[in-house]
């Protein structure tokens, strides 16, 4: 059998990373094929995840950060579909029938999903399950699980809570339960790797602000800075910032109020093996962000989650609160922050190696 593995997004790159390195270690035949949505930092992603050059690049050496881009980009797939269907088949599938294997819930998830059913190939989706029962939060996240998880043919999920509300949405697909997300692989693959980031001397708290329906709402990037000053007079406090939160922060003027605040370290975007380690070390994490959500609650780190719907499960309740930007959810986990620990984490299991032995199983 032949599979074609689609990512574009960071996080996609992350997580599907240990099943590619086990199709490479056992010599399975797959077409790599990247959407282009994070062109540029994928360029530095697969060097640091020992992932070769893609068969296919959908897009060019430049990430897709605003929606315009996306919108474009998106626009020049469909003109190709349209006017050289059987052109884009050849390029994309090299007419190889097979197993598609996508990831998340992603603009590249939705896209690649819509070419490989269009070309007859049946899907496979990881991550599958996720909901979090709110069309606008995350939007298009939420959306795009609902499409994909409606019609993909085979369905991994990260929790028996998760493929319970898979099977809700597909009685048709092959569903299976995979106890974790293969994030927790890939953090285990970068802790044994020595990082390139010196981290702080004393104790710090980690915050990570990305997702648009944050950076593009002044009010709350706002709220961020201000949370941020309340912080810092008793911690120190590392912020970590992508490339989209910088250009919203001066758009909207207030980028240098961020670097005037005393006890905070900014820096730039950091390779995954360094956030681990950062992440690791911290006494706690404030961010905006599902994958880092889960990341969190593998290192059983206590975490602010500034959103008002997650669709994902791991830490609720254990390590991990949601605020939903109300300041007295803030203060009372600050207040109580010893009690945001557990130690329920399944050890010696890898995710990525239980889908691998399902796919390479399933018939041809």
């Amino acid at each position: 059998m032949f599979y074609h593995i689609f990512i574009g997004t960071k996080a996609q790159y992350i997580k599907t990373a240990p099943l590619i390195r086990l199709f490479d270690q056992n010599k399975i035949n797959y077409r790599l094929i990247d959407s282009g949505q994070h062109g540029k930092l994928s360029i530095n992603l697969r060097k640091e995840l020992n992932i070769r050059h893609p068969d296919v690049q959908l897009g060019q050496n430049h990430d897709l950060d605003s929606l315009g881009k996306i919108s474009i980009w998106t626009l020049r797939i469909v003109y190709q579909v349209i006017f050289h269907r059987q052109r884009l088949s050849t390029f994309l599938f090299a007419d190889k029938k097979g197993y598609c294997i996508l990831h998340g819930d992603t603009p590249t998830t939705l896209i690649s999903f819509l070419l490989c059913k269009l070309y007859g190939h049946p899907v496979i989706h990881i991550e599958a399950g996720l909901r979090s029962f709110n069309i606008f939060h995350p939007f298009p996240e939420e959306l795009i699980r609902l499409i994909v998880m409606r019609w993909a043919d085979v369905l991994f999920a990260p929790s028996e809570s998760h493929q319970i509300q898979a099977r809700k949405l597909n009685r048709k697909a092959k569903i299976f339960n995979v106890r974790m997300n293969s994030s927790y692989d890939e953090m285990c693959w970068a802790l044994q790797n020595h990082p390139n980031l010196k981290l702080p001397d004393s104790s710090y708290g980690v915050i990570t602000i990305h997702r648009f329906e944050t950076i593009f709402s002044r009010k709350k990037l706002s709220f961020i800075i201000q949370l941020v000053r309340n912080i810092t007079l008793d911690r120190h406090l590392v912020f970590v910032l992508h490339p989209p939160t910088i250009l919203r922060l001066k758009k909207n003027h207030l980028y240098s109020e961020l670097e005037a605040i005393p006890n905070l370290t900014i820096i730039q975007l950091l390779s995954h093996r360094d956030f681990v380690h950062l992440l690791n070390h911290a006494e706690f994490l404030i961010t905006d962000g599902g994958s880092i959500q889960e990341e969190a609650y593998y290192l059983n780190i206590p975490t602010i989650i500034m959103r008002k719907k997650t669709e994902r499960n791991e830490g609720l309740g254990k390590n991990a609160i949601l605020c939903g930007f109300d300041s007295h959810i803030i203060d009372s986990f600050f207040s109580n922050l010893k009690k945001y620990k557990h130690a329920d984490i399944i050890k010696n299991y890898s995710p990525s190696q239980e889908m691998f032995n399902i796919i390479t199983q399933m018939p041809k």
